[in-house]
């Protein structure tokens, strides 16, 4: 699937939900490789809905981190083959629950 510019829309929800430091990003794996992007923090309401997450995948490697040598940006992205959510950089195990909700993937060429 190509992600070059597509639009993600989303509703994250957090109960008893502690990140130990961590941030929440939109991630991409392709090509052999697997980049989060970290242009866009994903925003956790806790104990309700939050409003919609809502953003564009930008083909700028510089709005982006590679979690592992491969491809470049571009070709993980025309070549995608997963696509989620994790969290990035916590001191030890996340705990609570996350839930989502209302995802919607638009595809630039839509």
């Amino acid at each position: 699937m190509d992600l070059r510019g597509a639009e993600i829309s989303v509703h994250l929800r957090g109960d008893g939900l502690d990140l130990k430091g961590a941030r929440c990003y939109f991630w991409v794996a392709g090509a052999g490789t697997r980049w989060h992007y970290t242009g866009r923090l994903l925003r956790i309401s806790q104990g309700e809905w939050g409003p919609p997450e809502h953003f564009i995948l930008h083909n700028d490697e510089s709005r982006w981190h590679r979690s592992w040598q491969g491809a470049s940006l571009d070709q993980a992205l025309k070549n995608s083959f997963s696509y989620g959510i994790s969290f990035v950089g916590f001191s030890e195990e996340v705990t609570g629950k996350l839930s989502m909700e209302q995802f919607e993937l638009r595809l630039a060429s839509e």
